[in-house]
């Protein structure tokens, strides 16, 4: 691992991992597509009078393009509260996927094409091997959990197995749960991009949930907003980034899930916050070597930071990218 010397006008390059990079992956998060991509805006009204093979190689050339999958949240819980004695649906669906491919709904011959890639699961409520929707060794996830009330104000956000790692909950505490069948689908997933912010409160430690939940993850995107300068906006010192994740209950940090929930691709290198991708990597290098010596058949990802940004045209105010 690299040694931080203060001073120094750089930080080090990528620390990534151990191991070498996942090139196919790391390519395709450079050309994915994702789901606030402006559409194009001319017609070939002469498509229909291509020749056959033409056509069809044209829809392969399409679905051979990654994408960036987001998920949302199916309210399958018979009850969200821990106080009601109600206990949850134990293996059933609670995230679906957001931004099915287009070409499901572009026409019969497009659909009929993407159908041979992609496997297609009418009941969300059962759990799968696979998600509907995502080819898991090809397309990133983009995992942002969030819970906002009915004004769109905060309410508490976790990263925990109650609400994306999927426990069941038979018990009054932690230690009585056990992770439920739901989550199956994940262990093939191979890409998966994580906001930053939803590492500052997970319900455990967070290599040992990536480790129990993606077990065949070969790259971990951790995404940061990289349009603004957080050393200068935030008055850091010494590349200490300590103020800026602060308390997860702090006022900034509370405002800033709106940035985190609306994020989108394309998801970028690091370029305005250099050494704040350097703070990210020597931690996450340091929790994953943590888990790699007490399960040492594990093979940690690839890591790697990321910039994301908010959808074209969408503003939204005070949303703790500065400092209150």
């Amino acid at each position: 691992m690299a040694t931080l010397v203060l001073g120094q006008c750089q930080p080090p390059p990528n620390l990534g991992s151990h191991h070498d990079p996942p090139g196919t992956l790391l390519h395709n998060v450079s050309i994915a597509s994702y789901s606030s991509e402006t559409p194009a805006t001319r017609e070939f009204t002469r498509f229909r009078s291509l020749p056959v093979e033409l056509r069809h190689k044209i829809w392969h050339d399409a679905i051979s393009v990654p994408r960036i999958v987001d998920m949302e949240k199916v309210p399958c819980w018979q009850h969200e509260s821990l106080n009601t004695g109600k206990s949850y649906f134990a293996d059933r669906w609670h995230y679906r996927i957001k931004n099915p491919p287009p070409l499901f709904s572009t026409c019969v011959e497009s659909r009929n094409e993407a159908l041979k890639v992609y496997q297609k699961h009418q009941e969300l409520d059962e759990p799968t091997p696979n998600p509907p929707w995502i080819r898991c060794d090809y397309d990133i996830l983009h995992l942002k959990a969030k819970r906002w009330d009915e004004e769109g104000q905060y309410v508490p956000h976790m990263w925990c197995e109650y609400d994306v790692c999927a426990w069941s909950y038979p018990g009054s505490n932690f230690s009585d749960g056990r992770y439920s069948a739901k989550r199956e689908c994940f262990k093939n997933l191979e890409a998966l991009a994580i906001n930053r912010e939803l590492f500052f409160r997970a319900g455990d430690y967070v290599e040992s949930v990536v480790r129990q939940l993606f077990p065949n993850l070969k790259l971990l995107i951790v995404l940061i907003d990289d349009e603004i300068d957080i050393e200068s906006s935030w008055d850091i010192k010494d590349h200490d980034f300590e103020p800026y994740e602060g308390d997860p209950f702090d006022e900034p940090v509370i405002r800033r899930w709106a940035f985190t929930s609306a994020s989108t691709g394309p998801f970028t290198p690091v370029s305005r916050n250099s050494w704040y991708r350097y703070f990210i990597e020597t931690k996450m290098q340091r929790y994953f070597c943590r888990e790699q010596a007490r399960f040492q058949n594990y093979v940690p990802p690839y890591i790697t930071v990321m910039g994301c940004a908010l959808p074209t045209r969408l503003e939204i105010p005070s949303c703790g990218r500065l400092r209150a």
